[in-house]
């Protein structure tokens, strides 16, 4: 994808990182651990977009006892994400 000077926005975010918010949240309450282990592989993706962070939040609405609401979940995720920048190559 061409960006207008150059550079991308890669977010990642590690599994201990969401390990620890589900368990600081009390979230994931109501999952298989192969619900939850849906959830965590989501540490595995080259970057985590803004479409992975409402899927994420939408899980931990449905496998959770929250109040929250489903940009205030996907807030606190992408609170645990390290963003970085990268030149994009030209072609």
């Amino acid at each position: 994808m061409e960006t207008k000077y150059g550079y991308k926005e890669i977010r990642r975010v590690s599994m201990m990182a969401l390990r620890s918010l589900c368990i600081k949240m009390n979230w994931f309450v109501k999952a298989t651990n192969k619900e939850y282990a849906v959830f965590l592989n989501y540490a595995t993706n080259e970057t985590v977009t803004t479409d992975d962070l409402v899927e994420m939040a939408t899980q931990v609405k449905e496998y959770s006892d929250t109040h929250f609401e489903i940009e205030d979940i996907m807030y606190l995720i992408a609170e645990c994400c390290h963003t970085y920048f990268e030149e994009t190559e030209e072609e």
